[in-house]
């Protein structure tokens, strides 16, 4: 079968974008034919459909919001298109009726491509699944978090996400985004997707709040291919956060904790992403002792990281669907201390590590200094957690689980 796989990133990025080329191998090796379908974004990895990408919004191809520095006529263009991409459409559509697929796999689609994508299939009277790797159908923000704590006011009303200016603190950014929310909504433009792909309990949740009846969600774990983790039992005396540098993921909380095991010999790594702003809030915990910032890292660079970690700590305070670097440390026999929030209890289980209350450092300490004390129950975790990643998050497992998915659509 021949499945479109939408997203509005084709690079590596982030956890959306790895699982989205996971999708792809695995799709390519199944013997079926994956066909992207993404923005022309500058650094965006060749692809023999490239031709039908829509072009980046503005001039400079700048993908982050602080970074558009858009004209005015390219406001204009970016707005319109977040409500409603009539460019990606028609270049969807085209590209349908060139390659005539059988339906359409959807990834990040928000803003730069829009639901109109989902018209495009439905307009060709194909079938269209959607992979949820955020709240963003439910939350401005997307993650049910601002100005520090959790928080579902956009539950009660989409106009909270403008009174709040949760879209990086912006007044127009918040409208735009809460007027493209309604007119989502008014159109019913996510009710016409067929099945949801939801990769926590937590998100079936939180859909079943939206409206969306339950046997259109499909509950499949965000996959890891753990034959590309070498699994070490072993490590280099230090704990690992793989991230951004961001308020919402809790690294405030970890460089408190830490400061209760530095003495040990320990020390913490961050390969992290940077949000200047935040950073520049943290720089004296930062500047700390046995701190190591050391930037952003993919493929066997990141796995070397997670090779030598005493364990990953995930101490985010908002409401993760289910980070890649939980599977991926996991595959490599590290356990994880994670927040007891959004999708991350269900990644962890019983015994592949330690859940603590988010925005609790001195229980975060404790379980950091657990993992410390304890190094036959650690390595016992490490390889609960390999295991783990093998069965309950393989690729094989996750991939049948899909193509039955699209099997219940008629699609095989």
């Amino acid at each position: 079968m021949k499945i479109v796989l939408c997203s509005k990133y084709y690079f590596a990025r982030g956890g959306s974008e790895r699982y989205l080329f996971n999708i792809e191998r695995l799709l390519s090796g199944a013997g079926h034919v994956p066909i992207p379908f993404s923005v022309a974004f500058p650094g965006t990895a060749p692809s023999p459909f490239s031709s039908y990408f829509p072009p980046a919004p503005t001039h400079n191809g700048g993908v982050h919001y602080r970074s558009l520095h858009p004209t005015l006529g390219e406001a204009a263009r970016i707005g319109l298109n977040a409500v409603y991409s009539l460019p990606a459409k028609r270049q969807l559509s085209r590209l349908i009726r060139d390659q005539r697929p059988d339906a359409g796999y959807l990834f990040n689609i928000v803003n730069y491509l829009s639901p109109s994508v989902i018209d495009a299939f439905k307009e060709a009277g194909l079938p269209v699944v959607m992979f949820l790797p955020d709240y963003n159908f439910a939350c401005a923000r997307h993650m049910f978090f601002r100005e520090g704590h959790v928080c579902f006011d956009c539950k009660r009303g989409r106009w909270h996400g403008i009174v709040h200016r949760c879209v990086h603190g912006s007044l127009s950014a918040s409208m735009l985004r809460v007027a493209s929310m309604w007119v989502h909504e008014f159109l019913h433009l996510y009710q016409a997707v067929d099945q949801f792909v939801a990769p926590s309990t937590r998100m079936i949740e939180e859909l079943a709040d939206f409206g969306i009846p339950r046997e259109k969600i499909s509950y499949l774990p965000t996959p890891v291919p753990a034959n590309e983790y070498q699994p070490n039992y072993a490590h280099r005396n230090y704990f690992l956060f793989v991230g951004r540098v961001s308020q919402e993921k809790g690294l405030g909380v970890l460089l408190r904790a830490f400061r209760s095991v530095a003495s040990r010999g320990y020390h913490l790594r961050l390969v992290a992403g940077s949000d200047e702003d935040f950073e520049g809030a943290l720089a004296a915990d930062l500047a700390q002792p046995g701190v190591d910032l050391v930037g952003p890292m993919y493929g066997s660079e990141l796995a070397s990281q997670y090779a030598g970690a005493c364990a990953l700590v995930v101490p985010s305070l908002s409401h993760d669907n289910s980070p890649n670097v939980v599977v991926e440390a996991m595959a490599s026999g590290k356990p994880v201390i994670g927040s007891r929030v959004g999708g991350i209890p269900d990644q962890i289980g019983d015994d592949c590590g330690l859940v603590v209350e988010p925005g609790d450092a001195v229980e975060l300490a404790a379980a950091m200094t657990q993992m410390i004390n304890d190094e036959a129950g650690r390595a016992a975790m490490g390889r609960a957690a390999r295991g783990r990643a093998e069965t309950v998050f393989g690729m094989e497992s996750h991939l049948k689980g899909l193509l039955s998915v699209f099997a219940r659509l008629g699609v095989r």
